[in-house]
């Protein structure tokens, strides 16, 4: 009985951790989404392609100061 009892634990905890693999992986998948819809993010992606340390603060400064004033505008139900 008592070796039952470990074995459904086990099946038990076995489980959640696949669902909570399964779950991580689809927020993460939402989130790579969300980032290439972000011009700010599209942007410091493409930073990383530089080599040198100070080329690649300078993009990334740029790319933060050239989306700051663009905020998205969100449409608006018709009345």
């Amino acid at each position: 009985m008592r070796t039952f009892i470990k074995s459904c634990f086990s099946v038990m905890a076995a489980s959640l951790l696949v669902v909570s693999m399964h779950a991580n992986a689809a927020e993460s998948s939402r989130n790579m989404e969300k980032n290439k819809n972000d011009p700010v993010k599209k942007c410091q992606l493409e930073c990383k392609s530089n080599k040198d340390n100070e080329a690649y603060e300078g993009c990334m400064l740029k790319c933060k100061e050239t989306h700051k004033d663009k905020n998205p505008v969100v449409p608006q139900k018709n009345m």
